[in-house]
């Protein structure tokens, strides 16, 4: 479906799935392993969407929650493929887990 921008946007997750959590690994890391990293890169240093380390000072967390849920522009809406404990938890994993600063850091 084409967006303002005229881009297309990435087809529709699905909870449809063989990945199972690692040992030890958190619901917020493991949807992001596998539901977020193809695009924002494994350690949120962004790709096809954008950086997300240092999300926290660029974003407040219901605002970061409804994007998750209802996507913007390229991003798909993931809600309902993910529960609201599994955004949430997605959420509080790109604001205090991603490993490395943001880029303006650098």
């Amino acid at each position: 479906m084409p967006t303002v921008s005229g881009s297309t946007a990435a087809p529709a997750p699905t909870t449809t799935t063989t990945a199972v959590p690692r040992p030890g690994e958190s619901t917020g890391a493991f949807v992001y392993r596998t539901q977020c990293a193809g695009c924002h890169g494994p350690t949120g240093e962004g790709n096809l969407g954008p950086e997300l380390r240092g999300i926290a000072s660029r974003l407040g967390v219901e605002a970061q929650v409804m994007v998750v849920r209802t996507g913007n522009l390229r991003m798909p809406a993931f809600s309902p493929a993910l529960s609201e404990a599994e955004i949430r938890a997605v959420v509080a994993y790109t604001r205090s887990e991603l490993p490395g600063p943001p880029a303006s850091a650098r």
